[in-house]
């Protein structure tokens, strides 16, 4: 199902990102910068793919003043992308990955050891977005010593945060307790489930592969059984429908069904889930492009917190709704060739 309110909306959605002006590259950035990216390839287009570039030389400048690499591994599976193309040099992902193997001595290892509290004491499921990703490719290029990362660092997360019981996962982890918060946040889940997919999908041949899969496919029969078929969304609290419905879950869940649809580990069913739950949002996107209804950036708390954060549009809503496009479209096998 292709209509001009599907295009129209795809590609002022793609507008908006591509003339976001980032202040840093943060978990809620690194989805619509690697979307931006992902449709460059799409679409043959080298201006999507020269924004990239200049949000990342940005950043780079930045990285010894006002960001210090406080988000030192977001950027890192766009920036392998751009190596590979030359399209940067590779000074700033060798800085990137010793910075990584310093910061990964702990066990579970925490998101920075050498920051203040809570970062030196905290796991966040938002680094299964950003993180396996990156081991995966790097592994893929032939940096063996990423897989020590990829066991200690990525499933390590996993360990900590998965709920074997009920299949989804905690928000974040506190180390000195040994304990999840056991709030399962639906944008947690989503960032949990696409960056085990596309873990998945560029790790070579690996026993490790089978125990992701596995998470996968629990987690997301899990998410699709908290479907509100009736508000057509997500609670923001997945398991809480006290909690109110939140915009980027729909954006996130159905690109994450489309694109494990297109690698054939996914049930096909899902489908029908996927396309109510995108179209019906595209409802929520206004006439400049704007997916309203995300909640704001979200810290770990108890439930009030969660369902009194503030909604609106944000960028880590208008990059996963990008990547749902994009994944919708590289599951149907359509290409174009348009200017933004």
């Amino acid at each position: 199902m292709v209509n001009e309110q599907y295009e129209k909306c795809f590609m002022n959605v793609l507008s908006t990102v591509y003339n976001y002006k980032p202040k840093y590259w943060g978990f809620g950035e690194a989805i619509a910068i690697d979307a931006l990216l992902d449709a460059g390839e799409l679409f043959n287009d080298k201006k999507l793919k020269k924004r990239t570039v200049d949000h990342f030389q940005k950043w780079w400048e930045l990285k010894d003043s006002q960001v210090q690499f406080e988000d030192h591994v977001t950027p890192s599976y766009s920036l392998v992308k751009l190596v590979e193309t030359n399209d940067i040099p590779d000074a700033p992902l060798v800085e990137l990955t010793s910075l990584f193997f310093n910061y990964n001595e702990g066990e579970p290892p925490v998101h920075r050891p050498d920051k203040e509290y809570p970062l030196n004491h905290h796991l966040w499921v938002d680094c299964l977005y950003t993180d396996g990703r990156f081991f995966s490719k790097m592994i893929k290029q032939g940096h063996e010593r990423f897989n020590e990362l990829l066991i200690k660092h990525f499933v390590g997360h996993i360990h900590c945060l998965y709920n074997e019981k009920n299949h989804l996962f905690s928000h974040g982890y506190e180390v000195d307790k040994s304990a999840p918060n056991n709030i399962f946040w639906g944008r947690g889940n989503g960032w949990a489930l696409y960056g085990i997919l596309d873990t998945y999908e560029n790790l070579p041949t690996s026993p490790i592969k089978s125990y992701l899969l596995k998470v996968f496919k629990e987690c997301l029969n899990t998410v699709i059984y908290y479907y509100d078929s009736g508000n057509k969304g997500w609670h923001t609290v997945l398991d809480h429908p006290e909690t109110y419905i939140e915009n980027s879950l729909p954006a996130l869940f159905s690109g994450i069904v489309y694109k494990a649809c297109r690698l054939e580990v996914c049930d096909k069913s899902y489908l029908n889930v996927a396309d109510e739950s995108f179209y019906h949002l595209l409802n929520s996107v206004n006439q400049n492009g704007q997916l309203l209804g995300v909640s704001d950036a979200t810290p770990v708390g108890n439930i009030h917190n969660y369902n009194s954060r503030k909604t609106g549009s944000y960028i880590w809503g208008q990059g996963a709704l990008l990547r749902a496009f994009l994944e919708k479209e590289r599951l149907s096998g359509r290409r174009k060739n348009e200017d933004v």
